[in-house]
């Protein structure tokens, strides 16, 4: 097993078939771990999905497969030998009980001392991703982390509709105000803000049932914006603020 503590990522390689070490061992009960063809080769085995699986009688999963083949090539009789759990299995492996194990088992060196493995056939890890350590943020950071291209047009989409907004003010006022262009449009989207973004309708106050129902959908619009962007804000700084609470390997 190798340990990266920067990432604390755990790496591990998962041997295929483990055999006794000792030659001469396996050689004083048997003639298999010869290799000799039309050989009967005891196989032990423990559920790992989706390296060995059962369905009834029947095994199955990508070591199974691996093995069959590996018994296909060099004529050899396969007889599977069931176990539940893996210390059971080791041990029979030693003792030369079984002549294989094949299981989805973690290289390590305490057993690579009395168990001899295959080459790794599968390498399997755990990498966490967390705020390195010492790192601080200030208003500056959270300000720039905030400032993206999503507020962006969200901005842009708020100023177009106060644009669009105060041009309808002063297209419905303008007879009664006489105000030109420039300072007409201006004191729309002034008016048009107070009344979309805060409510105000002392800014506002129109007379006409249809200015009157424009006002409510504005406010409503307005609202709306106001609303979404609050609630962006609010979880952009929760999610920048959330503590982690793994410190290593043993947190996991």
């Amino acid at each position: 097993m190798m340990i990266r503590t920067r990432r604390w990522a755990a790496v591990v390689g998962v041997g295929l078939i483990l055999i006794v070490a000792g030659a001469s061992a396996t050689a004083a009960d048997t003639t298999d771990a010869d290799g000799v063809p039309g050989s009967a080769i005891k196989v032990g085995i423990k559920p790992l999905d989706p390296f060995v699986t059962r369905n009834g009688d029947q095994y199955h999963g990508f070591s199974i497969d691996l093995w069959n083949e590996i018994a296909r090539r060099n004529s050899w009789q396969t007889s599977y030998v069931w176990y539940d759990t893996l210390p059971p299995l080791l041990r029979d492996v030693q003792t030369s009980t079984v002549d294989v194990g094949i299981a989805g088992i973690t290289i390590t060196k305490d057993r690579e001392q009395v168990l001899d493995f295959s080459y790794p056939m599968f390498s399997a890890g755990l990498e966490v991703m967390t705020t390195p350590r010492g790192s601080s943020s200030n208003w500056t950071s959270e300000l720039a982390s905030f400032v993206t291209a999503g507020l962006g047009r969200y901005l842009l989409a708020l100023l177009t509709a106060l644009i669009i907004a105060g041009h309808l003010v002063w297209l419905g006022t303008r007879r009664r105000t006489r105000l030109g262009y420039l300072a007409g449009v201006g004191l729309g989207i002034y008016q048009a803000a107070g009344l979309g973004l805060v409510g105000d309708y002392g800014v506002a106050d129109p007379q006409r049932p249809l200015g009157r129902a424009a006002a409510v959908v504005w406010t409503i619009v307005g609202v709306s914006f106001v609303s979404l962007f609050t609630a962006a804000l609010a979880s952009h700084l929760t999610v920048r603020n959330i503590e982690s609470k793994i410190t290593g390997v043993q947190d996991l």
